[in-house]
């Protein structure tokens, strides 16, 4: 039975759509988001190596972000429609009330402050992106946005580590 509805799940082009748009949409929205964190601790971090990774975040968010934006194009989807979905939907809206959090405590954060709570932040944010792109394990995604999927986990996770390696822990 499972098999039949993957099969008609595949065969059903509105579906793909879906999925290809969600996955696009929450690609692009925690990419938006990284960027503005990073852009912030690039900016005012004092350690270099926070300085060093913030750098790194942008470079390669706006390198996935043109690839996302590409794959949308290619397919015609629209993943600023579902984006707006996205801000006001649980889970998705639990990451935006906790990236509107972290702004406002690194806002009036300074000096090594602001990196410790920088650092401390970015690494769970990270993990709860990684949790939000899990979902999009599905055979009914186009093979450019399984790949970006896939891409994105593995940069989040080299992240993660370097967050975690920022914090002191393994």
């Amino acid at each position: 039975l499972m098999e039949g509805v993957e099969n008609a799940a595949l065969a059903n082009p509105e579906v793909r759509e879906i999925s290809n748009s969600n996955a696009l949409a929450t690609l692009y929205w925690v990419f938006d988001r990284t960027i503005q964190r990073a852009r912030l601790a690039s900016e005012r971090a004092t350690a270099p190596e926070i300085r060093q990774l913030a750098q790194q975040m942008l470079d390669e968010r706006a390198r996935l972000t043109l690839d996302a934006t590409a794959a949308a194009q290619r397919l015609g989807v629209d993943f600023q429609t579902p984006l707006d979905t996205l801000a006001t939907t649980t889970p998705q809206s639990t990451m935006r009330a906790a990236h509107e959090a972290a702004m406002e405590q690194l806002g009036g954060a300074t000096g090594a402050s602001f990196d410790t709570t920088w650092v401390r932040t970015e690494r769970r944010l990270t993990q709860e992106s990684l949790d939000q792109l899990a979902a999009f394990n599905d055979p009914t995604m186009d093979s450019t946005v399984s790949r970006l999927v896939g891409e994105a986990r593995t940069v989040l996770q080299r992240e993660a580590s370097q967050l975690q390696q920022l914090l002191g822990g393994g």
